[in-house]
């Protein structure tokens, strides 16, 4: 149903990603020291699509296959590994490259936590005019 009032319309696409990472450049002193060496994590990962109409501009199911295997390819697991390695990359540094290899798919929205409680959020502005076709490839 539409109003007399502007509407942005968004969709949602949630997934989860098992892999360690670290953070290597953490302070000798820092009580959470622990982090500087490879941990796992399950990693809950959210993007929000722009959309613009109201009737399956981009499919739920297609875009989230694709985000499964876009995350497959950026972190394969190496040889003799039982999980991908994200190296250094933090949730900030994950969530803005989610944002940008999204970028022309209509994504406005990024969010990555860690073990779903801790994480962080990447955006782009939801009114601005996006440019690239909002079809998933």
């Amino acid at each position: 149903m539409r109003t007399e009032h502007a509407i942005t319309s968004a969709i949602v696409v949630k997934t989860t990603f098992e892999a360690t990472h670290c953070w290597k450049n953490i302070p000798d002193n820092h009580p959470s020291y622990f982090l500087k060496f490879p941990h796992r994590h399950l990693f809950a990962i959210e993007l929000m699509l722009k959309v613009s109409h109201d009737d399956r501009d981009v499919e739920f199911f297609d875009f989230k296959s694709k985000l499964d295997k876009t995350l497959r390819e950026m972190f394969p697991k190496k040889v003799g590994e039982l999980l991908p390695d994200l190296g250094s990359m933090s949730c900030e540094m994950l969530a803005e490259r989610l944002l940008a290899v999204f970028e022309k798919q209509g994504c406005v929205i990024a969010k990555v936590f860690e073990d779903d409680e801790n994480g962080s959020i990447a955006m782009f502005d939801m009114n601005t005019k996006l440019t690239g076709d909002l079809q998933v490839d």
